[in-house]
């Protein structure tokens, strides 16, 4: 706390704490700047994803059933289909348009298939794509 008097020490502490304090700022200014860049430019191209079924998936609730959903992200792009409630072999016909922002960096398509519980989804299972882009010859 700061009075009206103040020694050399104190004014020199105060300008450190001032100056860390807008260093944290600009660090934290530039994260979210990188965030909004990468999640507000225009997409170069799109992957398309189309969820159509399983079959004959492991029960894995106490019924002797599942509530399965798939769900899966391409860098900040998220998307979960629908949960089928109660089915071993569910249909779920759905369909996702995902922007790739960039080629300079991996693209990892990760998808999983989740059981949906209570407190804790289950994954049942996942695969990982690596997308390119492929020029014609």
């Amino acid at each position: 706390m700061m009075t009206g008097l103040h020694t050399v020490a104190d004014i020199s502490a105060s300008n450190e704490t001032t100056h860390d304090e807008a260093q944290k700022y600009k660090e934290g200014k530039s994260v979210l700047e990188r965030i909004w860049k990468t999640s507000c430019t225009k997409p170069l191209a799109y992957a398309l994803a189309e969820i159509v079924a399983a079959l004959d998936m492991k029960c894995s609730d106490m019924n002797g059933l599942a509530d399965p959903y798939v769900k899966g992200h391409l860098g900040a792009y998220r998307f979960r289909t629908k949960t089928q409630r109660k089915r071993l072999s569910p249909k779920w016909q759905e369909e996702f348009k995902i922007p790739i922002t960039t080629w300079e960096s991996p693209n990892l398509l990760i998808i999983q298939v989740c059981n949906k519980d209570h407190f804790i989804d289950d994954t049942l299972g996942f695969v990982i794509f690596f997308i390119k882009l492929v020029s014609h010859i």
